[in-house]
């Protein structure tokens, strides 16, 4: 009888060990008591979008809750804009999410309403407009100019900075633009008109295009020259210094991300930063979390310096183009049929981005350089 007492209590022991080690805290209440109590501090404005809205609601919630945020499928995403006289709002409903890693994530729900303050007197109106001048002017102090860069781009990010209602078009709807070469820097000039419905303002635009990489250590009949003078078109991106390229440096894990990044022009991503090596100092700060949120790099550390090979590039690529099945077997016998980038290898040589290193090897352990890497990006985009 004693035997048996002591076998039930240890099964029941490590019944309890078992089910205490996979237990996960609950935090969606209290991200949702953060959200209620902090609410009110968000910075609403007239004609907020619904990604700006759900930003600005995920940055109340403490990132060691590790919940992120959707719009609820009844989320009526609501906006009123205020005027002179009366309070206008913003409202949604979220689901909230905090992932598990076990059968059943947890989730709660909650309708989030701010205010937007009325917009008063004129008064008011001009130092609102001053403001989203002053945003403006930042904004495009730090936009990275191409020759591509056309005056539809400039008023985007332009308007962008705008928090105040402002509404921006081009005075007399032209601009005057002087290409970069590799002699001299170009020129974007123009004027921007900003109304804001009781004020207005004109905004002197002029925004340099460095001059092109010379690129002494291209030659034209290389492979890989074109790409790089598109990329260099596109400011996809530079040279390491004025005279060049260094096409056969080997091209890290920062780098690639940076370039599609820059390459695809994706909206702002909405999740918080899950890197513990990442921070808002590092040139990659946006294409990290990017590439997070599309699935590209997973886990909290992003390892910048870690060598781009040729499986992690395609699929970086394929996971961009939407992860299509091409139904393509691979004949490579150094890609595993069950390997993970195995159907990004098969799109990759059906579109024509990158061939094998011989008639059965593909290599995709081998590292990529920067002249190769522009090659697969000029190629893969022209694809999308």
């Amino acid at each position: 009888m004693k035997k048996l007492t002591v076998l039930i209590l240890t099964a029941v022991l490590l019944i309890s060990t078992v089910f205490t080690s996979y237990a996960v805290v609950d935090y969606i209440d209290e991200a949702i008591a953060a959200v209620k109590a902090k609410k009110d501090t968000i910075a609403v404005y007239n004609d907020m979008s619904k990604e700006d809205f759900k930003a600005a609601v995920q940055k109340l919630i403490p990132e060691e809750y590790n919940i992120t945020l959707d719009y609820d499928y009844t989320s009526n995403f609501k906006i009123y804009n205020a005027t002179a006289e009366k309070d206008g709002s913003v409202s949604a409903n979220f689901l909230f999410t905090q992932k598990t890693g076990q059968k059943y994530d947890f989730t709660g729900h909650y309708l989030v309403r701010v205010v937007i303050p009325k917009t008063g007197t004129d008064v008011d109106a001009e130092a609102a407009l001053e403001a989203d001048v002053n945003n403006v002017l930042d904004a495009l102090d730090v936009m990275n100019m191409s020759n591509m860069t056309g005056y539809i781009t400039v008023r985007e990010v332009a308007q962008a900075a705008c928090k105040n209602g402002t509404v921006l078009s081009w005075k007399g709807g032209a601009v005057d633009i002087e290409k970069a070469t590799t002699e001299k820097a170009g020129y974007f000039k123009g004027t921007l008109l900003a109304v804001n419905g009781v004020a207005e303002t004109d905004i002197n635009v002029k925004l340099t295009i460095p001059k092109l990489c010379l690129c002494n250590d291209v030659n034209k009949s290389d492979y890989f020259a074109e790409a790089i003078e598109w990329a260099l078109q596109r400011n996809i991106t530079s040279g390491v210094s004025e005279t060049e390229f260094a096409p056969n440096n080997t091209c890290t894990r920062a780098q690639i991300l940076t370039f599609l990044w820059r390459a695809v022009k994706p909206q702002a991503s909405t999740i918080a930063n899950p890197y513990k090596d990442v921070n808002g100092g590092h040139y990659y700060y946006y294409p990290a979390i990017w590439a997070y949120e599309k699935g590209m790099v997973s886990g909290n550390t992003f390892a910048a310096d870690t060598p781009c090979t040729r499986s992690s590039t395609v699929m970086y690529l394929w996971k961009n183009a939407g992860s299509p099945d091409v139904g393509t077997v691979n004949t490579f016998t150094d890609v595993p049929a069950d390997a993970p980038y195995a159907k990004a290898v098969a799109w990759a040589v059906k579109n024509g981005i990158t061939s094998g290193t011989s008639a059965t090897t593909f290599s995709p352990d081998a590292t990529c350089t920067r002249g190769q890497i522009v090659t697969f990006l000029m190629r893969a985009l022209s694809k999308s």
